[in-house]
């Protein structure tokens, strides 16, 4: 065998296995130019499709293509842990103290009130320490970061519940079953605006702390993190994000 002819044989040896490989990291989100985002908001609430418009464009001017994935709070932490996401969407500031490997990219995209919800027009709060002494039966949602570890600390774990989805939630609350559910304040008024849950009685109890909202990025992407900062406080000056938050009202997403 002539040495043309093995080094043509290398070749599509070579071809034969990155090829695969190739497909596979296409087919799992990790292909340079495709960023692959959890979050805990459908694409089709006011907060997925804001996430969905904003971060489209920010990674079209980066030249990727952004992926929206709906994933329940807690597995999106999981797989954003594991490299099986490149990371997640709309968590609070500090997120990343319990999950070293992601890093924050340090621009927000807006804010939001953690609030505790009702159907007891009594409740009054003000803030996780109002909760210290009480004896109510409080449940949020599993997974949310800033929630989970500051209602440890005030409420006894007897009267703790968590529940997969901020639905159920609000369908136990409205059914007497518990006495307040935490959840981020928005995305409740959203749910109580349809006739499923608008003659409910539920109301605001009391707002527990407002937070900035920022995406997470697997560590691996540390250099994109700072580039993303960048491209969103552009849009920002630009008014691109106040604009399409907005527009977001009206915005049909296009399931991945």
């Amino acid at each position: 065998m002539n040495r043309k002819t093995l080094l043509y044989i290398i070749i599509i040896c070579i071809n034969s296995f990155i090829m695969p490989l190739n497909q596979t990291n296409a087919e799992s989100g990790s292909m340079d130019d495709k960023i692959v985002l959890g979050s805990a908001r459908k694409e089709s609430s006011a907060d997925g499709k804001a996430f969905k418009l904003i971060y489209t464009e920010a990674f079209k001017r980066m030249g990727k293509t952004f992926v929206y994935r709906y994933l329940p709070a807690k597995r999106a932490s999981l797989m954003a842990d594991n490299e099986q996401l490149d990371g997640e969407i709309g968590r609070v500031y500090n997120y990343n103290e319990g999950h070293p490997n992601l890093i924050r990219v340090e621009e927000p995209v807006f804010s939001v009130k953690i609030s505790a919800f009702s159907t007891d027009p009594q409740i009054k709060l003000k803030g996780w320490k109002s909760l210290t002494g009480t004896d109510y039966k409080v449940e949020y949602t599993r997974g949310t970061y800033i929630t989970t570890k500051n209602l440890i600390k005030v409420v006894n774990k007897n009267n703790l519940s968590r529940i997969s989805h901020w639905s159920q939630g609000i369908k136990k609350l409205a059914a007497g079953r518990t006495d307040i559910f935490i959840e981020v304040e928005r995305t409740v008024l959203e749910a109580l605006e349809t006739s499923e849950f608008k003659n409910s009685n539920i109301h605001i109890a009391g707002v527990m702390e407002e937070q900035t909202i920022h995406t997470f990025l697997h560590i691996k992407h540390k250099v994109l993190a700072s580039k993303l900062s960048a491209v969103l406080k552009e849009m920002k000056e630009e008014g691109w994000i106040e604009k399409h938050i907005k527009d977001s009202k009206n915005y049909t997403p296009h399931h991945n």
